[in-house]
């Protein structure tokens, strides 16, 4: 009896101990930053996709997705709110840009998750419209748009 119950002891032990082994999630975009171009206002609309994955063994859970400082409402995103990744999984997320007016766009989209390494995921994503006719010039440089920059009103 005393050998059954240090077996049980055991295998209870590797299971317990096999949960706590488990690299914590990870997230892992294919792209950051995100540069779009630059763009004529008439244009059609730029398609774009991110990858999100999950480069830990225990479960990546995303709780949210959301872009900020959009101030032109020149950016539209498709792909879950909420996603739960197991180990090597992935997500897409699709953005379009489609600019009506002339300038630079700067925005953040922020990912909430579970992740050890970036808890908050933010990745600057950035465009630049150029009314038809004009010049393109140079790309911009992407970066995050101030904390305090308001999104556009639709």
């Amino acid at each position: 009896m005393k050998k059954l119950l240090l077996i049980v002891a055991v295998f209870a032990c590797f299971a317990a101990c096999e949960e706590e082994s488990l690299s914590p999630p990870e997230i892992r975009p294919d792209l950051s930053p995100i540069p779009v171009g630059t763009h004529y206002t008439d244009a059609d609309p730029y398609v774009f996709n991110l990858m999100i994955q999950n480069r830990g063994e225990q479960t990546l859970v995303i709780s949210s997705v959301v872009a900020r400082g959009d101030q032109n409402c020149a950016f539209t995103w498709e792909g879950p709110a909420e996603a739960e990744l197991e180990y090597n999984d992935s997500t897409f997320i699709k953005g379009t840009y489609d600019p009506s007016v002339a300038g630079e766009d700067q925005v953040a989209l922020e990912i909430t998750s579970n992740a050890e390494n970036f808890p908050l995921l933010e990745i600057p994503v950035c465009g630049k419209a150029v009314a038809p006719g004009d010049d393109m010039g140079e790309d911009i440089t992407c970066d995050l748009p101030p904390s305090d920059q308001e999104d556009c009103e639709e």
